[in-house]
């Protein structure tokens, strides 16, 4: 099979498209969209066929700046099957098997015989990659269902089907290609072969895969070949931060200017921290706000546009602002689509007797700032409702098309996720503003009583909805992100999250008072942690006098050193916590090691002793690769 590629081979895929003048790119199973987000860049028509409604909410986001992209939530099978006839010559990538951990799936794991066979109204001009060729070639691994899955013979058979097919399987791929494909493809495999030699020989190179979730890293190491073309010694963190600082600093614009313009500005991993991070759209207002840049005229944009598509080899620099302009146009165009869904469902709510809380992106869409919501990256819409309104509320989402994805819709202290065919968002319904790993003390407005108790209502535009005054909202938003999401056990700094904590803060309705509710309470150093980098970062308007305690100024150390070394500390942060969590008496009387009528030092002791004899048998063999990880193991990225 030859060396072995993660995701389309894309020096291959291009070849292909350039010889015979291919402009249709036709994927199955969109996962979170990187192969799609490619493909965007080098095809006219990209099509992307996802069956799970979870994974096709959370890459929408991600397409949706994309013009060329077309995002079918749907049956691969089903859904080829209707646009066969009408497609021209056309590229397919089969990836829609299932990977464990996918539900929705689950009962159809490999729909790849019926996707070709849904392929025959175009099968003499269908040129069909089929990935991970590794679990055809062999039984399945162990938790999938061989019965589900096709055999080699089978496979080869149905990709050898029609006149004079070409197959052949190279870099953990299938190919079925018309016979006058044969030449490029072999020229492409005996080349692949040379590259086989160096790479087992004495000037092996690792082959990383660089498609993961783990794009700090991915940054991290393109900013070494960058090194000394970045605008300031701190490289990417600091090209990213110059840009989106909120206020006038007219000597860090003026040398991030002479950057931009004497090219030390790595664009490359700027934009792969900006796009890790959620940023990716607000880095064009910025730009125009500091002067940086200006719209491209359009006759320009055209020939830029023909360029990249036109380019032999797929290599053509895409002109950054370009890109940037058309990212943040598309993610605005989208936003106001979110709006028009928000206001229906809030209107379908209301009729049934509902008066929904806002909260998160869904208050940044009705009572925030238009200029940043156009900016600013939505990946679903969370609104909250009282206990009592549950089943009604249910019952009017239902009537307007929303159906639940996952959690119980008849328990409403778990939520619900909904969506609805042509939906532009995820829809997260939640019983109480925070749900939270452990029992901690939160302030009344945080609690599902008092979110209602504290919460104004308001009458715009013929609906009627709950907000919570600006201060607690910004608190809400930032505990959120530093508990909930364990971002501040961890040690990340969510820098979409530290962005609009700095934005926000301009606000001069903002109460300050809140914060000292907040004094001594657990929350209370994650809290000064979060405000402390957002004003070191991005420029927040705090109020005179606000005292930050040395937990806070550690952490902040601490979010600094992860963003440049996350794998290993990260790790250990979380497992750190982890562990702590574990040993605590409220765990140990929730997982059973410690009897609710067990009480007294000597009982708390012997059931952690118990519980970590469980833990070294379970991770003790496999505790260094929980701590360091590797190549086939990325660590997720911030929750963002």
């Amino acid at each position: 099979m030859g060396l072995i590629t993660h995701g389309v081979p894309a020096e291959y895929v291009l070849s292909l498209k350039q010889r015979f003048g291919i402009d249709c790119f036709v994927e199955t199973g969109t996962s979170v969209g990187n192969t799609a987000n490619w493909a965007a860049g080098h095809f006219k028509q990209v099509i992307t066929i996802e069956l799970s409604p979870q994974s096709y909410h959370r890459a929408s986001a991600r397409l949706a700046y994309h013009t060329n992209v077309r995002h079918i939530l749907g049956s691969s099978p089903e859904v080829l099957k209707g646009l066969a006839r009408s497609l021209p010559p056309t590229i397919f990538w089969l990836d829609a098997h299932w990977d464990i951990g996918d539900r929705i799936s689950q009962g159809r794991q490999c729909p790849l015989l019926e996707e070709i066979a849904a392929l025959a109204p175009c099968w003499e001009q269908a040129f069909v990659l089929v990935d991970d060729a590794s679990l055809f070639l062999s039984p399945p691994p162990a938790g999938y269902d061989q019965s589900q899955w096709p055999s080699l013979g089978q496979v080869v058979n149905a990709l050898s089907t029609g006149h004079d097919r070409f197959v052949a399987c190279f870099e953990d791929v299938f190919v079925s290609l018309p016979a006058e494909a044969r030449d490029v493809t072999i020229d492409y495999v005996r080349a692949g072969g040379d590259r086989n030699r160096r790479v087992l020989g004495r000037d092996a190179i690792p082959v990383r895969k660089t498609s993961g979730n783990n794009g700090r890293v991915a940054a991290r190491e393109q900013n070494r070949k960058h090194r000394g073309r970045s605008a300031s010694p701190g490289g990417t963190l600091e090209t990213l931060v110059g840009i989106l600082r909120i206020g006038k600093d007219v000597e860090r614009t003026e040398r991030l200017r002479a950057a931009i313009k004497e090219g030390r500005v790595s664009w490359e991993t700027t934009v792969a921290l900006a796009e890790l991070h959620l940023l990716l759209p607000a880095l064009w207002p910025a730009l125009v706000e500091k002067r940086l840049a200006e719209p491209v005229p359009p006759t320009l944009r055209r020939f830029l546009i023909e360029r990249e598509r036109n380019s032999a080899d797929g290599t053509a620099r895409r002109n950054v602002m370009l890109f940037l302009e058309d990212r943040f146009s598309a993610n605005a165009a989208r936003n106001r689509l979110i709006r028009a869904q928000l206001a229906e469902i809030i209107g379908a709510l209301n009729a049934a007797g509902v008066v929904p809380g806002l909260i998160k992106g869904a208050r940044l869409l009705l009572a925030g700032d238009r200029r940043y919501v156009a900016g600013r990256t939505l990946r679903d819409i969370d609104l909250l409702l009282a206990p009592g309104d549950w089943a009604a509320g249910m019952e009017a989402m239902q009537s307007v098309g929303y159906l639940p994805i996952h959690g119980d819709h008849d328990q409403p202290q778990q939520g619900a996720a909904l969506v609805r065919q042509g939906g532009s968002a995820e829809i997260d319904l939640h019983t109480t503003p925070l749900t939270l790993h452990e029992p901690v003390s939160l302030p009344s407005y945080l609690t599902a009583e008092g979110f209602w108790e504290r919460a104004a209502t308001i009458a715009d535009e013929g609906l009627v909805y709950r907000l919570l005054p600006a201060a607690e909202a910004l608190v809400h938003g930032i505990v959120h992100t530093e508990i909930a999401d364990l971002n501040y056990a961890a040690g990340d700094w969510t820098l979409r999250y530290l962005h609009e904590t700095a934005v926000l803060s301009q606000d001069p309705a903002i109460d300050w008072s809140v914060l000292a509710a907040l004094a001594g309470t657990p929350l209370s150093v994650a809290v000064e942690a979060h405000l402390l980098a957002a004003r070191d970062l991005f420029g927040a308007a705090l109020p005179e006098g606000f005292a930050y305690s040395p937990a806070a100024h550690r952490q902040f150390r601490r979010c600094r050193r992860n963003i440049s070394h996350p794998r290993t500390w990260r790790r250990l942060s979380m497992l750190t916590h982890k562990f702590r969590q574990a040993m605590s008496e409220w765990y140990l009387r929730r997982k059973g090691y410690l009897p609710e009528a067990s009480g007294g030092r000597k009982a708390l002791w012997r059931a952690r002793l118990w519980l970590l004899r469980h833990l070294l048998q379970d991770y003790g063999p496999r505790f260094i690769r929980l701590l360091v990880g590797g190549t086939d193991d990325p660590l997720p990225p911030p929750r963002v």
